[in-house]
């Protein structure tokens, strides 16, 4: 293999690496960015839903308009508001078919997420003015997941791609550029026979390999 073809292999290969986990790291942030994200919405709306549902006054009628206005309705958006002190409480959670350590932990914590499949599943546990304890279950799909991360993947795809032939093209002339003095000394070296015994490699001073290159090549020349 030709040190020229070793050296394009080895620059797009260690460029290639690094476009690869910088593209990754960008991936995995965004993603785990837009679960947080849409799991603080689905908590916003389980609070608001049972402040309006479980709550009374003026206060309720402004967080009511609030939702009205400016929580926007998920896709599959569904919130199930369940009474601890009620006689269908277990039978009304079996029926949510969710893991039971998921809830538990929203009963210890306050609050809880799961994912399943593309539904989140946000929890939080709600003590209303009269001290009742309820459990309110907001769940729906991520369309960040669904649409925004697959188009983070098809941009990131492309970009990877355009990085591949950019990165070989820079690869390509760095390449030739170190090879370039190389052929050179090559070239002048076959130019050299019995009748021009006096010829002489010129001496680089700016590379240091090359120059001592040169200069060994002109002692055997003299020798």
């Amino acid at each position: 293999m030709k040190t020229q073809t070793k050296i394009i292999l080895f620059l797009s290969s260690i460029f290639l690496l690094f476009t690869l986990i910088f593209s990754g790291f960008i991936y995995y942030s965004i993603a785990n960015y837009s679960y947080d994200d849409f799991f603080k919405r689905l908590e916003i709306r389980a609070i608001t839903t049972a402040t309006i549902k479980l709550e009374s006054g003026n206060d309720t009628r402004a967080v009511k308009e609030i939702r009205q206005e400016y929580l926007e309705e998920l896709p599959f958006e569904k919130i199930t508001i369940i009474d601890l002190a009620s006689d269908t409480a277990n039978a009304e959670l079996k029926e949510l078919d969710l893991p039971d350590s998921f809830i538990e932990k929203g009963k210890q914590e306050k609050r809880a997420f799961y994912k399943k499949d593309k539904t989140f599943y946000s929890l939080v546990y709600y003590t209303s003015s009269e001290n009742k304890n309820y459990l309110v279950f907001a769940s729906a799909e991520n369309y960040y997941s669904a649409h925004h991360m697959a188009y983070l993947e098809n941009s990131l795809i492309t970009a990877i791609v355009f990085s591949i032939l950019i990165i070989f093209i820079i690869s390509y002339f760095f390449s030739r550029l170190v090879v370039k003095p190389l052929k050179s000394i090559i070239k002048k070296m076959n130019t050299i026979s019995t009748k021009n015994l006096n010829f002489r490699l010129d001496i680089p001073e700016k590379n240091t390999e090359l120059k001592l290159l040169s200069l060994t090549i002109n002692k055997m020349l003299n020798k």
